[in-house]
């Protein structure tokens, strides 16, 4: 539209990561120690603002269908929703799998998607989650609503997972598969999530990319004014 209605070049610079930093690390029993989380509880991670939008209770509802399974979820974020969320946790009788995490700095967030298992965001609407970015380049294995720019990110079943908005049945599902892999099974899509953004969303490869990309144009428009 803006080509169309100013008739210039658009170049665009998609969601990015620090990958140097945002990284799988070899400590895993360390950081569940630090987070007094059992290495044996499958962790189940989610960062994002608490609104209506972001689907959240889509993923307590998705909990409530694994009672048998050692499952803890983490939820990072605060917002409007906050109050509502912890009543339904109440209501559905999750209070010993949810755990309420508030804001947390970039190097808790860190620690957060190495010990966790599983990253899921369950949105309605989204544009391309730089969280998502940050859980894959950490190996997390991603279970994302298909809306938005969440297509460019994971190819599903090859390195994450996409699912219906709603759907927490479906969301059930996904969760359940991933936890009865094998460990060869998730570490090649762990391995997969990681090499997605390394190759694709790396901040400093965007970076180098949108130079290259004015260096061209302004030679280009150059060349054009010395003709």
């Amino acid at each position: 539209k803006i080509e169309g209605e100013h008739k210039c070049q658009v170049v665009v610079s998609p969601s990015s990561t620090d990958t140097s930093f945002f990284k799988p690390l070899d400590h895993k029993a360390k950081l569940r120690e630090k987070w007094h989380i059992d290495l044996k509880t499958q962790v189940v991670l989610t960062v994002c603002r608490l609104d209506k939008n972001k689907g959240v209770d889509v993923l307590l509802r998705a909990l409530q269908q694994l009672r048998n399974q050692e499952i803890k979820v983490l939820i990072v974020g605060d917002g409007t929703e906050r109050k509502t969320l912890e009543t339904m946790v109440t209501t559905l009788d999750l209070q010993n799998k949810v755990v309420f995490l508030g804001h947390r700095s970039k190097m808790e967030l860190l620690e957060l998607y190495n010990l966790s298992d599983i990253f899921t965001l369950t949105s309605y609407a989204e544009g391309l989650p730089r969280v998502l970015i940050e859980a894959m380049a950490c190996g997390c294995i991603p279970i994302a609503t298909d809306v938005g720019s969440v297509s460019a990110l994971i190819a599903n079943g090859h390195n994450g997972f996409t699912l219906t908005p709603g759907d927490y049945i479906g969301l059930s599902d996904k969760i359940e598969k991933i936890l009865a892999m094998s460990g060869e099974e998730r570490k090649q899509i762990q391995t997969m999530a990681r090499y997605t953004i390394v190759e694709n969303f790396d901040s400093k490869k965007i970076w180098e990319d949108m130079v290259e990309t004015i260096k061209t144009s302004v030679a280009l428009q150059h060349k054009d004014y010395n003709n």
